[in-house]
């Protein structure tokens, strides 16, 4: 069983009566703060560790774990600390932090660390967007697009942050694929940024933090940096994959807009002046959908209407000129009336880097 695994606590029933207080539960159930859960009943294919369910053996490959005979994402990404082994450094704002760490960054880790100290890759990745130009931040989010930075796609959906870095400080290039442990930054204090520090995390097609397992602390606390505490890297350098694709879209990422997708769909990266090529099926039978794409060049949404046939099929290829957009293009699908309208906005897209 491999170290990465996360928490996934299959709980059988519904309708959990409430504990009055802490220790009343009855047979069969744990307190579990002010409720009474049912102890875990695991399935077939999976066995019970630390009160929590595992597959057995390998048949989910890493970043998965076998549900109901199926291969899921699990959302608690494996990651080596980003400091070379043998570095220590403390952590001053983690999961949840008060000063910066809401909304979408809620899983974000700042690391202390002084500038010019090198940052390494926390997975094998591939180079999907850097910046290095900048010399300047202060303390307040007026600052945060100030920020020099290095982000990875790890070919499976998710993708790693490194903030903050110092002028020049980018030390790979977009499409460069990286080993973990590679050193691919020095940090800085550009952006919004209060003091010398990484910021680093791991997040979504549609920019979501996920929740990081370091390596070096399993032990301890079940993968968690928390703040206060000086942590010791064991992320030895490993060499560069010898390939890795980008990252494809989910066929249920637009779901919630009402839209599944084929499969080959783009996630992290496309090439200048390509053909960005999108087929799938409207669940409404609405007869139209929107492909909208927001231009980094003019600063405005463009929306693409398309009908559909009886059984909610479409297929829609969208120019991705050098007219409109220069470094990304952002994403959103989503059923539409007949006037072409979405049924309802939405909070966050798909950012597709155009890598050459």
């Amino acid at each position: 069983m491999s170290s990465w695994r996360v928490g996934l606590w299959v709980i059988v029933g519904a309708g959990l009566p409430a504990c009055g207080a802490r220790g009343r539960c009855g047979e069969g159930t744990v307190d579990v703060g002010r409720e009474c859960a049912p102890t875990v009943q695991c399935g077939e294919g999976t066995i019970a560790i630390d009160g929590l369910c595992w597959p057995e053996g390998d048949a989910c490959g890493p970043g998965t774990v076998a549900r109901g005979g199926q291969c899921w994402a699990l959302t608690t990404q494996s990651a080596g600390l980003p400091f070379p082994e043998g570095a220590a450094y403390d952590v001053s704002q983690g999961n949840h932090g008060f000063f910066s760490h809401t909304g979408a960054d809620v899983y974000a880790v700042d690391v202390n660390m002084p500038e010019g100290s090198e940052v390494v890759a926390m997975r094998a990745g591939r180079v999907l967007a850097t910046r290095e130009d900048s010399s300047t931040g202060c303390g307040d989010e007026s600052c945060a697009d100030q920020a020099n930075y290095v982000i990875l796609d790890h070919g499976d959906g998710t993708r790693s942050h490194y903030w903050h870095l110092q002028q020049d400080g980018a030390l790979v290039e977009p499409g460069q694929l990286i080993g973990k442990g590679e050193v691919i930054g020095l940090s800085g204090n550009t952006g919004w940024s209060s003091g010398p520090h990484l910021h680093v995390e791991f997040d979504d097609a549609l920019g979501m933090s996920l929740p990081i397992a370091f390596d070096e602390l399993l032990e301890t606390s079940d993968g968690m940096a928390y703040a206060g505490e000086v942590f010791v890297s064991q992320n030895a350098a490993e060499p560069a994959p010898a390939a890795m694709d980008w990252s494809e879209c989910p066929e249920d990422l637009f779901l919630f807009m009402g839209v599944w997708v084929e499969p080959g769909l783009p996630c992290a990266a496309v090439a200048p002046d390509s053909e960005l090529n999108v087929s799938g099926v409207v669940v409404p039978r609405t007869g139209r959908v929107l492909v909208n794409t927001f231009s980094d060049k003019r600063g405005e949404w463009f929306y693409e209407c398309a009908p559909t046939d009886a059984e909610g099929e479409f297929t829609v290829s969208v120019t991705l000129g050098s007219q409109r957009y220069e470094e990304a293009v952002y994403l959103m699908l989503a059923a539409s009336d007949s006037d072409c309208y979405s049924f309802q906005g939405w909070d966050s897209s798909v950012s597709l880097f155009i890598v050459p």
